[in-house]
This record gives C-alpha cells, sequence and structure tokens, in this order.
C-alpha cells in the first residue's frame, strides 16, 4: 500500500502509529474520526493535498503549528466537539476552509491571515463564534464567506477585499463589494426594517438568494443590471415586488403566501422561469403575456385568486412563442384547443405533412 493515494475511512478506530500511513497520500477521508486530537506522528505527509474529517470528535485539530506543505483542502464539518481553528502557519497553500456546523467552534487562528490562497471560507452555523481575525480581512484570495447561522457574529467588517460571494447580512456599507456576483441571505430573518435598501449598489451580483426572510416589500432592484437569478421563496410576509432588472432570468417566490403585487414583466424579454406557487392573494402578474419568447416555465400552482383573462393570456401566448410547461390554477380548458375529451384520454390524428415544418405540440389537462 506504499503507493495509495486515496484512503476512505468511515467511522473507524485505528490502532499503532500514524507514521506508517502511506506517504504517497493525496486524498485521506476519514469521516467520523474518534481522535480529540491529530497526533505528531501523523504528519509525515509531504503529498496530502485534501484532509477531509467531517463529524470527527476533534476538540483541536493538531497542537502548535505543523507542516503541510501540499494540503488545499481542510474540511472539518460538523466536528461539534471542535472549539478552535488549527494554526495556519505551515499550511501555505490552503485554498478551501470548510468547518460547517463546527457548533462549539469560538476561535479562528490569527494566522488564518497568512493564507495567501485562500479562496471559500465556510463557516456556516458555527454558533459560538462571535468575531474573525482583523487580518482575515485584508487578504485579497478571498472570494467565497459563507457565515449564514453564526448567531453570535458580532460584527464583520466592511472591507471584505475582493469577495464574490458572501453567505450572511450584509454590511451597512455595501461600497467595498462592487466584485460580489452571489449574495446568500437565505433563512437570516431578515426583518421588514432590516434588508438593506442599498443592495442596488452591488452592480456585479448576479444570484441574489433571500428564501426564508420575514421582510414585507423588496427595495428596488432595477439597478442590478447583471442580476439573473432571484430566489425569494418562502417569505411568507412579503406583499409587494416594486421592481425587478429587465436582465433577470429565473426568479423563484415558492409559498410567499402574502404575495398581492408583482411588477410589470412587459420587458422582461430574458425570462426563462417564473415560479410563484402557492401565492392566494396574487390576482395577475401583468405584462407576462408580453415576455414568453424565451420562457421555458411558468409554475403558478395554488395560485388561487388568478383572474381568467390572465390565464388565458398566457396560454394564448404561449401556443406562438412558448416552449416548456405552464401550471395555472383553473378549471378551464381554452375553446381554442381542438381535440378535448372529459375522460383521462385523448386521440387525435396528425394531419399529412403538406410542406409546413413541425414545430410542436401542446397539451392541456386539469387534474385535482
Amino acid at each position: 500500500m506504499k503507493k495509495l493515494r486515496f484512503l476512505h475511512l468511515k467511522y473507524v478506530q485505528l490502532k499503532g502509529e500514524y507514521k506508517h500511513l502511506p506517504k504517497e497520500l493525496i486524498w485521506l477521508c476519514w469521516k467520523g474520526c474518534p481522535l480529540k486530537s491529530i497526533p505528531d506522528d501523523f504528519f509525515y505527509q509531504p503529498r496530502l493535498v485534501v484532509l477531509d474529517m467531517q463529524c470527527s470528535k476533534l476538540v483541536q485539530v493538531w497542537e502548535g503549528c505543523k507542516l503541510l506543505e501540499r494540503l488545499k483542502i481542510l474540511n472539518l464539518s460538523h466536528s461539534h466537539s471542535l472549539i478552535k481553528s488549527p494554526n495556519f502557519s505551515r499550511v501555505p497553500n490552503l485554498e478551501e476552509l470548510i468547518l460547517e456546523r463546527c457548533l462549539r467552534l469560538s476561535e479562528i487562528h490569527l494566522s488564518i491571515g497568512q493564507l495567501q490562497k485562500l479562496s471559500l471560507v465556510n463557516l456556516k452555523e458555527c454558533e459560538e463564534l462571535s468575531s474573525l481575525p482583523r487580518d482575515f480581512y485584508k487578504l485579497k484570495s478571498v472570494e467565497t464567506l459563507l457565515l449564514t447561522g453564526c448567531s453570535k457574529l458580532r460584527e464583520v467588517h466592511e472591507d471584505l477585499g475582493e469577495m464574490k460571494s458572501l453567505g450572511i447580512q450584509i454590511p451597512s456599507s455595501t461600497v467595498r463589494l462592487k466584485n460580489l456576483t452571489l449574495l446568500f441571505q437565505e433563512g437570516v430573518k431578515l426583518a421588514h426594517d432590516a434588508i438593506p435598501h442599498h443592495l442596488g449598489s452591488l452592480i456585479s451580483l448576479q444570484v441574489l438568494d433571500l428564501q426564508g426572510n420575514y421582510f414585507h416589500i423588496l427595495p428596488s432592484l432595477s439597478g442590478l443590471t447583471k442580476l439573473e437569478i432571484l430566489r425569494l421563496n418562502y417569505c411568507f410576509n412579503l406583499r409587494t415586488i416594486p421592481d425587478l432588472p429587465t436582465n433577470l432570468k429565473f426568479l423563484y417566490a415558492d409559498d410567499c403566501r402574502a404575495l398581492e403585487t408583482m411588477p410589470n414583466f412587459s420587458k422582461m424579454s430574458n425570462m426563462r422561469e417564473l415560479v410563484v406557487r402557492d401565492s392566494p392573494k396574487l390576482p395577475e402578474v401583468l405584462g407576462l403575456d408580453k415576455s414568453l419568447n424565451f420562457m421555458t416555465l411558468i409554475d403558478m400552482s395554488n395560485c388561487t385568486n388568478l383572474t381568467a383573462d390572465f390565464g388565458k393570456n398566457i396560454l394564448q401566448g404561449w401556443t406562438s412563442c412558448g416552449f416548456g410547461g405552464v401550471f395555472l390554477y383553473g378549471n378551464f380548458v381554452p375553446d381554442w384547443f381542438e381535440f378535448v375529451n372529459h375522460g383521462n384520454t385523448v386521440s387525435f390524428d396528425i394531419p399529412p405533412n403538406d410542406g409546413r415544418t413541425f414545430k410542436g405540440l401542446t397539451l392541456c389537462f386539469l387534474h385535482k
């Protein structure tokens, strides 16, 4: 086993000296490692790139600083006994640090500020973590920082460098976040008076995730000219979406039970998918029938207050330019469907080809 490159262990306890582990290991995955700390004789691994010890019993990762010169990924997620991060002084090439749901983690070592290649830091749901070292914010390499669920985190410094993806309650000033392309605010319990009204300054934002929050109305997003994906699922108090950027392609707003008003979609010609299920107060989406050219999905299931005219306009427009699926609440089949049956089957003859190009088939069915 001297040439072993990948070793996967799962909830096992090893006996003997760790210095006998293969020296050619590149990837060690030891889920449920029972050790309280990684022993000194483990660190004869000159080629190790990935150390994955999810769900371990580690209290501290190692004592002092240990040399793992090639290590790029350290994953200790769900290590519920871990109190502090290791000393990173001799791990110069670390790129990804994943400590999600380390519930007792309260300290990140100061040496994290030395990791010039660090690009991803995942500290989601580290409930005891109250701060990050000041030098961490000076790193220019970090692109993704995930801190959602860190309920004791007192503050996040506004100078977040070249950050491109952020999962946290964003600071009061976003001027320095002009490179941010992904923002995850899922489930951070943003109330009506807590949602940042300066989201429009995030000029590079492409993905905005605001699922599971408590606000009543969105701030203006029309200035986010690069935004393509907006997620608002489970925002139970959301009543109004005042405007949207015209370049938006995907809007997901499932189970927004209070939603009554959406913006005019007549200029939303880039839309691909609109999913607004279970919004019983929503009567229509104005102008949607004018923006069907590239749409592949409209799902408004259980929107029980939709007007009959709205449904007819969408279905009529879909036959000429839509392709994909439309799901609407209603109990009618438009009268322009040629073959209709009240049972559970319908049959028809395909007309002979008279030189016309067959582009597709439109089907409509009702179900309970």
